[in-house]
């Protein structure tokens, strides 16, 4: 039964590898995966949320974290704790759009009729969860920078025996937050960029054509004579 099932895939795949252009193919595969990793995220979020717990512990962590670090994440709890409603909700909704994403991108890939235009409202919808958990990244990071840096400075004395430079790391850690930032950016301009090719002419007629071949399947034959 298995084996029966991996060849019906395999044989819709090959297909509709047969129909597709290389770019669209390259897109609705890079889709799915970025749905099931938003999915993931999403449920993370909202099943298993972070907490504090007794002896200096947290979700997620076996070990106790050490005084400079329970002290750095108390800090930041007590700061983002009004924020969490907000945060679960954006965990939802990004559960809920990531599985859009995986069910349209797979409709995009078999030639679907409506595969087109699912997975376009699928990336709109994407660009715009990736902007809010972008702003939502900048507005955390704005919040806690002080406590953050200050845990850096802390921690590289420590290591090192020596006073640590407050300009440097303050700059280290500005770099990374606009690494990150830049990186998200760039996400989401391949995405509207994905949006755009699927309003083509090319893949316009790519779908127009399949849902010709899939109505003329759906007419009746008449009785053989």
């Amino acid at each position: 039964m298995v084996a029966v099932i991996l060849s019906l895939v395999r044989d819709w795949i090959h297909r509709a590898m047969k129909r597709r252009t290389k770019l669209i193919t390259i897109i609705c595969i890079v889709a799915m995966g970025v749905g099931v990793l938003a999915l993931s995220q999403g449920l993370r979020g909202v099943l298993y949320p972070v907490r504090l717990g007794e002896e200096r512990t947290i979700t997620g962590y076996d070990e106790p974290l050490t005084e400079r670090q329970w002290e750095t994440v108390t800090q930041t709890d007590a700061i983002l704790k009004p924020w969490r409603p907000v945060h679960l909700g954006l965990d939802i909704l990004q559960s809920l759009q990531g599985a859009f994403l995986v069910v349209s991108s797979i409709a995009a890939f078999g030639l679907h009729p409506a595969g087109r235009r699912l997975l376009f409202l699928a990336l709109i919808l994407t660009v715009a969860m990736d902007a809010l958990l972008l702003a939502s990244f900048f507005a955390m990071n704005l919040a806690t920078f002080d406590i953050n840096l200050r845990h850096m400075i802390g921690t590289e004395e420590e290591m090192t025996g020596n006073a640590s430079s407050a300009s440097g790391l303050r700059t280290a850690l500005v770099l990374g937050i606009g690494v990150f930032g830049a990186i998200k950016l760039l996400k989401i301009g391949l995405e509207a960029a994905a949006c755009k090719y699927l309003r083509s002419a090319t893949i316009r007629d790519l779908y127009r054509n399949a849902k010709a071949r899939a109505s003329r399947c759906d007419v009746p034959r008449g009785p053989n004579r």
